[in-house]
């Protein structure tokens, strides 16, 4: 059963190419498997980045725990995650900018 995951990293995770990161992580996944991730990525006008996973939940459990760990630029300090029924299916994994 395909679920969603709203994801809230807070820190130093503008301008820091996480968003891009994160992409590049679903990416990867979604090219070595069958049963692909959909969502995006953005910038909150906060200081945040909001994530939205869609998938199966093994699936995104093992993006979530590669893309937890941040790149080299980026300091995560909290991160608030909640699980959802899909309400939109998304197509494809995009960068969103505001």
């Amino acid at each position: 059963m395909e679920v969603s995951y709203h994801i809230i990293f807070k820190g130093r995770v503008q301008g820091v190419f996480f968003r891009l990161f994160c992409k590049s992580i679903v990416n990867s996944f979604n090219k070595e498997n069958e049963d692909k991730i959909c969502g995006f990525v953005k910038n909150l006008s906060n200081g945040d980045v909001e994530l939205v996973l869609q998938g199966l939940e093994k699936n995104i459990k093992k993006v979530f725990e590669k893309i937890k760990k941040g790149n080299n630029y980026c300091k995560i300090e909290k991160i608030e995650l909640k699980r959802k029924k899909i309400e939109k299916k998304y197509d494809g994994f995009n960068i969103i900018r505001e």
